[in-house]
């Protein structure tokens, strides 16, 4: 009605404006008439046209909420749109443009399917309202929208109403910080997170279609510690940097490479063949690290330890995948550097006995789970028992007893070994106090671990033989092989204080290692120990060359020669020939607890003396 009016109104000044106009002339009063009411029409139109739109905005506010705010837009039957003002700043779109395709022309083509499907869903009532982010066109280039949109009760010439508002900032700050979330910071690769992420879907994949199959490759850099040790972290950073290029050189764009921690890199071998496949792109990575490489004029050497495990029916959870790929590595690096090896479910049995090994180690050691067993030590000359090797055994708490085979590597990489030491010492230097009052020259040998031989094992031994009033020479140290190569000056000046004490010196498994003969000056040996390996060969005809030439070794060094784990009389007897005057084995007694070695001692046993050539007199002890 208002507009009807107003209408009434221009036509009035149009002929108000040709009798003013009179006085000028008939071409110019028409002429001033037409422009006037002209633009009262127009001005009048554009009025009531911006009033509708204000009506209509006020509307969709109301729907929305007094708070909705960007491009609003409302849409009605055969694709017909209302947008708001704001549309033609941000778009060009004003409200007279009036169809949807004007303002889907300008969403990105990736996004339209799915901006297509959202509005359709909403007008069909599957979803009462929804928000989606998209990307869209516009005269500042390509940037990030957030769609509302909201379905209005039927009944009216409206049926969708929403709000499009720019998020690209946003979007951007949201996308930095997914980054550094699921990122490594120095690589720039997909960290542990990220990872599983990836991994926990290929998993879902494989049990949806069992013809789907992946792999998942654990990557550990060989002797890495030593490169931040000696060379320092920066160096070792820019390592890890040049590592992962090289890995992701070697897959394809579809494969995910991740560090997941330290020196620890990991790959999703998507679509996989089986475990050959999966060994090839391992093989070409061990390649591709494997060599020098030129870090900040550091040549530095690397290679890569690599575990393998490709899914199957029995994985359906992605953590189980990746610890197998895990105990596999570990697998591959206790054989040696740039290794690789391929799960199998003996390594996961394996490792789970690892775990309740220590689980009992660690209860043995402080609930008194370790005993010490004694084995004699016999002179071959007089036929009696000089002195006891201590061996430590445990028991479960089921009462199963554990070979010292199995736990003391253990105890060695747990860094446990002083611990059990402590304990052996503690039990023997306790026993060998009564023993002594049956046998006042008697000794007991106790083991000492390469990580044992440290300044402290001297305070060890000191204290427990003070504890019991013990002379150092009741106690004896055998020392492995490998101490000859490995030891450092602090273990060599450990023992060598320990001999200057007056503890005795063996080396245990003589022969066995890779010992260099010309290391044996280090130490100051009193005694040396052939293994047992050698003197189950004595029972042939033929003495072994290799046990000829240790027994002449020992005789020039001045030490004494021990022969263990004799079994035959004929073993005995060769060794006997060889000038071997000490010996253990089974073929005396095994291993025994306390009880019964002291029962041995109580029956003052003589086992048949063996004639032996005497050499010249050894060295004491």
């Amino acid at each position: 009605m208002i507009g009807r009016v107003l209408r009434g109104v221009g036509a009035g000044l149009f002929v108000l404006g040709l009798y003013l106009a009179a006085g000028a002339g008939p071409w110019s009063a028409a002429t001033a008439a037409l422009a006037v009411g002209a633009a009262v029409v127009a001005l009048l139109g554009a009025r009531a046209s911006r009033d509708e739109a204000l009506r209509i905005e006020a509307r969709v506010r109301q729907v929305l909420g007094e708070a909705a705010s960007g491009c609003l837009w409302t849409l009605g039957p055969a694709e017909h749109a209302w947008y708001s003002d704001a549309w033609e700043h941000t778009f060009g779109i004003t409200a007279g443009d009036g169809l949807l395709q004007v303002w889907l022309d300008r969403v990105h083509v990736d996004d339209l399917g799915p901006l297509r499907q959202t509005l359709g869903e909403v007008r069909e009532g599957a979803l009462p309202s929804v928000r989606r982010t998209y990307r869209m066109n516009t005269e500042r280039g390509e940037r990030w929208f957030e769609l509302f949109v909201t379905r209005i009760p039927p009944g009216g010439s409206v049926e969708l109403a929403g709000s499009v508002e720019d998020v690209t900032e946003r979007h951007a700050a949201q996308e930095r910080l997914a980054r550094t979330a699921f990122h490594d910071a120095l690589t720039g690769l997909p960290n542990r997170a990220l990872f599983l992420d990836r991994l926990t879907h290929a998993t879902s994949r494989a049990c949806r279609d069992p013809r789907y199959r992946f792999a998942v490759l654990f990557l550990d850099i060989d002797d890495f510690k030593v490169v931040n040790d000696s060379l320092g972290h920066q160096v070792g950073d820019r390592l890890l940097v040049a590592v992962s290029e090289r890995i992701r050189a070697c897959v394809r764009p579809g494969d995910t490479v991740a560090r997941i921690g330290g020196d620890e890199f990991t790959v999703l071998l998507e679509s996989v063949s089986g475990s050959d496949g999966a060994a090839q792109v391992s093989d070409r990575i061990s390649r591709e690290l494997h060599g020098s490489l030129d870090i900040q004029g550091h040549h530095v050497q690397v290679s890569a330890s690599v575990g393998i495990v490709v899914s199957g029916p029995r994985y359906t959870d992605s953590l189980e995948l990746l610890r197998d790929a895990d105990t596999a590595m570990y697998h591959a690096k206790r054989s040696g550097p740039g290794q690789q090896r391929v799960f199998d479910q003996g390594m996961h049995e394996s490792a789970v006995r690892r775990v309740k090994l220590e689980a009992e180690l660690r209860r043995a050691l402080h609930n008194g789970g370790l005993q010490v067993h004694y084995q004699p030590i016999v002179n071959l000359l007089t036929g009696r028992i000089e002195g006891f090797e201590a061996l430590c055994r445990m028991r479960t708490v089921a009462g199963a007893t554990v070979s010292p085979v199995e736990f003391i590597p253990l105890a060695e990489t747990l860094s446990l070994i002083d611990d059990v030491m402590e304990r052996v010492l503690a039990c023997a230097t306790g026993q060998l106090a009564g023993w002594r009052e049956l046998e006042p020259d008697l000794y007991v040998s106790v083991n000492v671990s390469p990580q044992s031989l440290n300044p402290g094992l001297v305070q060890r031994f000191l204290g427990a033989l003070d504890k019991h009033g013990l002379s150092p020479d009741c106690l004896r140290a055998e020392l492995t092989e490998a101490v000859l190569v490995e030891t450092t000056d602090a273990a060599s000046e450990a023992a060598v204080t320990l001999q200057n004490l007056g503890v005795g010196l063996c080396i245990d498994d003589f022969g066995t290692g890779y010992s260099s003969l010309a290391s044996l000056h280090r130490l100051p040996v009193d005694r040396i120990k052939l293994d047992r390996t050698f003197v189950a060969t004595l029972d042939s005809e033929k003495v072994p060359d290799i046990v000829e030439t240790i027994s002449a070794l020992t005789e020039r060094l001045g030490a004494g020669m021990i022969a263990e784990g004799i079994e035959t009389r004929s073993q005995l007897e060769a060794l006997a020939a060889l000038n071997c005057r000490i010996a253990q084995g089974f073929l005396f007694a095994p291993a025994l607890p306390a009880e019964q070695a002291t029962q041995l001692l109580r029956e003052r046993r003589l086992w048949p003396r063996v004639p032996v050539n005497m050499p010249s007199s050894p060295r004491p002890g």
